[in-house]
């Protein structure tokens, strides 16, 4: 018997920022946010996907974003991955808040959102495996 494991694509998605941010972070975008920087290596023959995201958030808007994502608040610093773009400047925040969502086994996503509550700017990270 021959067993095949089956990897979840994410969606493939092209157009602009706000199609990233609808796609990947919450649909439809709240009215507080603007979208700043979008980077992303999704390419169609891997199923990895990695998306960071930064943008301008109110309180208010931030937690429809964590509850819509299931985010939980997390203890710890905000860096990035080992590659991260050069606009994520997440190390040197010093009044951050971190959310984190992580589903395991065959889904193996993490997402992380760091929040910089004085500048209302959220980094926000979607990670396929």
């Amino acid at each position: 018997m021959l067993c095949w494991n089956f990897n979840k694509f994410p969606p493939q998605i092209f157009g602009s920022n706000e199609d990233h941010f609808r796609a990947h972070v919450i649909s439809p975008i709240p009215q507080s946010v603007e979208v700043l920087d979008v980077e992303f290596d999704d390419i169609m023959i891997h199923p990895d996907v990695t998306y960071y995201f930064r943008f301008y958030v109110d309180r208010g808007d931030l937690e429809k974003i964590i509850s819509h994502r299931k985010l939980s608040a997390e203890e710890g610093n905000c860096s990035g991955s080992s590659y991260p773009p050069e606009w994520w400047d997440v190390e040197n925040l010093e009044e951050v808040e971190k959310y984190v969502y992580e589903e395991g086994k065959y889904g193996n996503l993490l997402i992380t959102l760091c929040y910089d509550a004085p500048s209302k700017t959220a980094y926000y990270t979607f990670l396929t495996y």
